[in-house]
């Protein structure tokens, strides 16, 4: 009988504690023939069970056996949970070091290694991805948005044109990426927009492209909208989102502002160019106001029937308690199922 007969067994009856078991008592010799599929379960298994070195000791025995281990994930946030980011780190980077792995998982890697140290930690991987798969426009668009992350504009520019000469068919992202990078206007579905690079940031002007900005806003703004509705945004920075709410509430007047001067210019020329109107003067008049939530208090005009807050990042707890006692006693109440972890709405009655 084969050294590992035995857990064959435990493995197609899917036993997972009992397998990690067994495996731990191979010697690393026996791991070579085991399918590979049997070593992530194990190690998930082991790290659920608080036993990290065991674990450990498993996935290197394995690793010098076997060419297609699964990426350690739930190893490396074991540690990572611990404090251990550089052990973390060492083993998501050494994952099939020099390897040509399948595409999905140059992805996965990257993506992990973002997760835990930021752009810069993943750059390697999909710099490596776009040289092993050169006609890949996903891979080189991915790359670019990286390097753009830890400021070599420039490159990401090269990066974008070189995958879109390789493969015209993207997402459209890219193409308003390559535009925003070239200092030309961006298209975003019927919008036409100024989105420079200097003025909003790497994170920003991606969560623009990809439609992901302030959508917990957006949608608190939608929901149970009164016919004829006066909408500010005095957050507005391009004035992507008074756009947006304009075109979902074709009933409602839409202004925006922003504490930032240049970008308070730059909202009012784009919403000028797609057919608005500039602003209201701090919101005076609007019945539905969005403003962001700072150590200061918000000055909310009379008219104001709905609030929705955003509240800067690090804002003190004492500071959002008192800001909302003073807005209950302006007669506001609480909106808990509009709200979320970095949104506060409220009401109030006519």
């Amino acid at each position: 009988m084969a050294l590992h007969d035995h857990v064959v067994p435990l493995i197609v009856e899917g036993r997972t504690a009992e397998l990690a078991e067994a495996l731990i008592d191979l010697p690393g010799y026996a791991l070579t023939n085991l399918p590979a599929g049997c070593m992530g379960p194990a190690l998930d298994w082991l790290v659920e069970a608080d036993r990290l070195n065991e674990a450990l000791v498993l996935y290197h025995s394995a690793h010098a056996v076997q060419a297609a281990l699964p990426l350690p994930l739930s190893l490396a946030e074991g540690f990572a949970v611990r404090g251990l980011t550089d052990q973390a780190l060492d083993l998501l980077k050494g994952w099939r070091e020099g390897a040509r792995k399948r595409p999905g998982e140059y992805l996965t890697q990257a993506d992990a290694l973002e997760r835990f140290a930021g752009a810069e930690a993943a750059l390697p991987v999909m710099a490596a991805a776009a040289r092993a798969f050169p006609q890949s426009g996903a891979f080189a668009s991915h790359h670019a948005r990286l390097l753009l992350e830890t400021g070599d504009t420039a490159a990401a520019l090269a990066e974008l044109d070189r995958g879109l000469e390789a493969d015209p068919i993207q997402p459209p992202w890219v193409r308003g990426l390559r535009a925003a990078l070239s200092g030309a206007p961006v298209t975003l579905g019927m919008l036409t927009l100024e989105l420079p690079l200097d003025l909003l940031g790497p994170g920003p002007l991606l969560e623009i492209l990809r439609g992901q900005h302030r959508a917990a806003t957006r949608a608190a703004a939608q929901a149970d909208l009164p016919e004829g509705a006066t909408i500010h945004d005095a957050a507005a920075g391009p004035g992507v989102l008074a756009l947006a709410l304009a075109a979902a509430a074709p009933g409602a007047t839409v202004s925006a502002s922003d504490p930032d001067a240049p970008l308070a210019a730059l909202a009012v020329r784009n919403l000028t160019a797609n057919g608005l109107a500039g602003a209201l003067t701090e919101g005076q008049g609007a019945s539905v106001l969005i403003t962001r939530l700072t150590e200061a208090a918000p000055e909310i005009p009379a008219t104001v029937t709905r609030l929705i807050l955003e509240p800067a990042p690090g804002l003190p707890p004492a500071a959002l308690t008192a800001h909302l006692t003073a807005l209950f006693a302006a007669g506001f109440t609480l909106d808990l199922a509009a709200g979320g972890a970095d949104l506060v709405v409220l009401s109030r009655l006519a």
